[in-house]
């Protein structure tokens, strides 16, 4: 399994954020092959997480294309681009 976290700094509007990629991102997510979860986070002082599981790293890099594709046509699109981080996971404890 392959993680990939999204470090957003800046946002604006959080509950906004929140709405966006709960309409528009976790659908094209959800469709992904390999697709395992999605979650977003608020970090607090305009800092929003958001992290992706799927079964592996080619998998995980083409949902960060469409992640970016799906934020660039948002009212996100001005915001400084995540930096992302991608890993494999070693230890799960879901069963």
């Amino acid at each position: 399994m392959f993680l990939s976290i999204r470090k957003y700094d800046n946002v604006q509007n959080v509950a906004h954020m929140k709405q966006e990629a709960g309409d528009k991102v976790l659908p094209a997510m959800r469709d992904a092959a390999g697709f395992r979860s999605y979650t977003v986070v608020d970090c607090g002082n305009g800092q929003v997480l958001s992290i992706s599981v799927f079964d592996s790293r080619e998998q995980a890099d083409k949902a960060n294309q469409s992640a970016k594709a799906v934020v660039q046509n948002s009212p996100f699109a001005n915001l400084t681009p995540p930096d992302i981080t991608l890993g494999e996971v070693l230890i799960d404890n879901r069963k």
